[in-house]
């Protein structure tokens, strides 16, 4: 019944990974039987109803997962783990983003300045370190004293609704136009850097006239191939998840790749030339000699200067976060992979 197999879900999903399987086969052979002895050969609605009944007996998914995980004392117990978990994930991501900005900046700063790579690394890893226990440690004294002194009780007061329970979703099935994503952004992005290179740019009505000012420079050749590459390994990855309809350990593999090749593109363009070209002489040379954009480009030097490098610094950034959960789902998938025929009983 798909209420109960909700149930089993949420409840195995608080469990770890090595009695999941076990605890899912036994929990769901229990909640089918006493169903069954219930319901009387009831269907429909009213075996719906039995179903309820019967779930709310048994307790929220968070009760009956404490239950397979007995102890006597808690630092943080089974009423409020849940939320800690939560609030510890998004303390990590915050944390996670805040280290990877560090990183970045710091890694530019080594290229472009004379920093010491051991400078970096010794300050970087004890502020880490020092930071990261502070923050860790901070969260989980206040969840500590939330046990001992609070009213634990009055966390959840509102009975848990079992009609409420989230469906089973398979993380592995692809999204609808993930593939389709791939495989026309991919091409595009081909088609208009190497054949329409000079659409890329800006429109500006400076002078009263409106102009479009190509932004690429002679620099940009320095990175095109890298970036055919990774663009056409992205529209093969989309032919390969349109034909399969599910990751896999090669796909999520492929995927991890183009991350972490992504991830060095953005850092050369962080670090090196910048492909951008706005100097006052090629906009004058652009623009027929009126001098118009000279007296733009002098106004907003500063700006300029910034656009040559840091929002490749910012997409580093982004970059490296999104290749970081790749590599996480690449982990679980092929934790899942090669686990579950090990666990398959003997014929």
């Amino acid at each position: 019944m798909e209420l109960i197999d909700r149930y089993v879900h949420a409840v195995s999903r608080q469990l770890p990974r090595k009695i999941r399987e076990d605890v899912e086969m036994e929990l769901r052979s229990s909640l089918e039987d006493a169903l069954e002895a219930r319901s009387e050969g009831a269907t429909g609605d009213a075996l719906e109803a039995h179903a309820v009944a019967l779930l709310k007996e048994m307790g929220s998914p968070e009760k009956m997962a404490a239950s397979y995980q007995p102890g006597s004392q808690y630092l943080i117990g089974p009423e409020l783990f849940p939320t800690y978990k939560l609030v510890t994930r998004i303390v990590l991501t915050v944390y996670s983003i805040l280290v990877l900005i560090g990183v970045a900046m710091g890694l530019r700063a080594i290229a472009t300045t004379d920093v010491s790579w051991f400078e970096f690394v010794s300050e970087g890893l004890n502020t880490l370190v020092t930071s990261g226990v502070f923050a860790f440690g901070a969260l989980t004294l206040v969840f500590a004293l939330i046990q001992r002194f609070g009213d634990v009780k009055e966390i959840h007061p509102e009975p848990w609704d079992p009609s409420k329970l989230p469906a089973v979703t398979d993380e592995d099935v692809i999204k609808r136009g993930t593939s389709l994503e791939k495989i026309a952004g991919g091409t595009i992005f081909l088609a208009i850097l190497n054949i329409f290179p000079q659409w890329i740019g800006m429109y500006t009505t400076v002078g009263g006239n409106g102009r479009f000012i190509p932004l690429l420079g002679e620099d940009f050749a320095l990175y095109l191939p890298m970036i055919n590459v990774i663009l056409a390994g992205s529209v093969a990855l989309g032919i390969l998840l349109a034909l399969q309809q599910r990751w896999n350990v090669l796909t999520r593999a492929i995927d991890v790749v183009l991350g972490l090749s992504t991830m060095f593109l953005f850092f050369r363009l962080s670090t090196g030339p910048s492909p951008f070209d706005l100097s006052p002489e090629r906009l004058v040379g652009l623009d027929g000699g009126d001098g118009a954009l000279e007296t733009v480009v002098d106004a907003l030097g500063p700006v300029i200067d910034m656009f040559g490098h840091w929002p490749f610094t910012l997409a580093l950034i982004g970059v490296t976060v999104g290749t970081a959960f790749r590599v996480f789902q690449l982990f679980k998938t092929l934790n899942v992979t090669i686990s579950i025929p090990l666990k398959r009983p003997k014929e």
